[in-house]
């Protein structure tokens, strides 16, 4: 059975790490629903539940956990990339083997065993794999299994990585309101599908009033030359910097 054995220095470092890596990647990190997150399941677990489409979101997860939720924060991730990078079992992330239904047994009991702890909060992609954004959300039965023997309720959200006006794309999440333990697979996927389609609708129309900035904006090239285009024309009022 894998065992959780989460280090908190670990998870710091390596969160602290992967900051650094979104500063220097992304535009900023946009939240819509934070209050959401920060309300649910107070003095009990939570299962975190995201779609799944690049390298990025294990981490976005983990950001999103500590800084909104105010968790420990745990991801189960598929054991044969934890093979590759066992460092990250002291950051949180618990092995889980999806080649059959019996080989994942150990790492659901891992789950459980952390959602037993009031402030932890445990992350599944119930997709299972990395997905095209453009697919469609399939749930595998785990993420609800956990949800049902655990009492916990799951927190359905979607991340989307798009170019809007800068030279680096940007993190956008959308978070919608917790489901209870009882609310089976149908349900979940629908909340994902919902989740997705609502972020992706904000990216479109650009219209990210409300939304919730958690990574601080990254002044680009091009932001910077528009402010000294405003100072130039002598425009009225003070330059806007926090166009996402």
């Amino acid at each position: 059975m894998a065992k959780p054995v989460r280090s908190p220095w670990v998870a710091a470092l390596i969160g602290f790490q992967a900051r650094r890596g979104m500063r220097r990647s992304f535009h900023g990190l946009f939240v819509e629903g934070a209050n959401h997150a920060r309300a649910a399941a107070p003095g009990g677990g939570l299962i975190g539940c995201a779609n799944h489409t690049n390298f990025w979101d294990g981490f976005v997860a983990q950001f999103v956990g500590e800084r909104l939720c105010r968790r420990a924060t745990f991801v189960l991730q598929e054991e044969r990339h934890l093979a590759r990078y066992p460092f990250l079992r002291k950051a949180g992330a618990i092995g889980i083997d999806l080649e059959s239904p019996r080989s994942a047994v150990g790492g659901l009991r891992a789950g459980l065993e952390v959602l037993r702890r009031p402030d932890a909060v445990l992350w599944i992609f119930p997709q299972g794999r990395i997905e095209h954004p453009c697919r469609g959300i399939e749930v595998r039965p785990g993420a609800c299994h956990l949800s049902m023997r655990s009492g916990c309720p799951m927190l359905p959200m979607a991340f989307a990585y798009e170019w809007v006006s800068e030279n680096r794309p940007g993190i956008y999440v959308s978070i919608g309101p917790p489901l209870p333990p009882d609310s089976g697979e149908e349900l979940l996927r629908q909340a994902l599908t919902d989740a997705v389609a609502r972020i992706r609708a904000r990216v479109e129309r650009r219209d990210f009033v409300g939304m919730e900035s958690l990574i601080p904006l990254r002044k680009s090239l091009p932001r910077r030359w528009n402010h000294c285009w405003h100072l130039a024309l002598r425009r009225p009022g003070a330059f806007e910097w926090r166009m996402p």
